[in-house]
């Protein structure tokens, strides 16, 4: 009689166990190249200043391909204890064209982060463009050691880790006749 009870909570278990939303997963590396400013460079004060830039992002691995984007800086400069520390947050979003697992994708991407001279870190999401037949949601993070460029110039190159979802539901939104009237001729 315990077997009997016990039974369907194992299979419930052992099935909410391999259950995952995000089957797919990836990694790489992405680039991050500023190129001519937007707008900017603002200072708001001796501690903050803010530039607007345009940003080509580079991938390899499962997400592979360039993302343009316009990205935000706002550069700031702080002394602790007598130390200067100097850092970046930043923000943008975009167009990515490539490749998501060898499968040809146009996506839009936001991102945020922050760097110094030593280190680059952030989150990324991306989603599919409204005239692919399939649905793309993703999400990431960057993180690593500057391979290249420093804080307020140059290139960096961090390692990326992501999840995403496919959904490959096919509506028709054809216009349909909902007329109820009849033509009397």
């Amino acid at each position: 009689m315990v077997l009997a009870f016990l039974l369907p909570a194992v299979a419930v278990t052992t099935a909410a166990a391999t259950h995952d939303d995000h089957l797919n997963r990836g990694m790489g590396t992405v680039t991050f190249a500023p190129g001519a400013p937007v707008s900017g460079p603002t200072v708001l004060n001796d501690h903050t200043t803010i530039v607007k830039v345009h940003e080509t992002l580079s991938f390899t691995g499962n997400l592979t391909g360039t993302a343009l984007t316009i990205e935000r800086d706002v550069m700031h400069t702080l002394t602790d204890e007598s130390q200067k520390i100097s850092f970046t947050t930043f923000h943008g979003n975009g167009t990515f064209i490539g490749t998501l697992a060898n499968n040809q994708v146009t996506l839009h991407i936001r991102y945020e982060g922050v760097r110094n001279s030593t280190f680059t870190r952030g989150n990324f999401v991306v989603h599919g463009d409204t005239n692919q037949m399939n649905d793309v949601h993703g999400e990431g993070h960057f993180r690593g050691t500057l391979t290249g460029g420093v804080e307020g110039g140059g290139n960096s190159t961090v390692g990326y880790t992501m999840h995403w979802t496919v959904s490959t539901h096919t509506e028709h939104t054809e216009a349909r006749d909902d007329d109820r009237e009849t033509d009397t001729d």
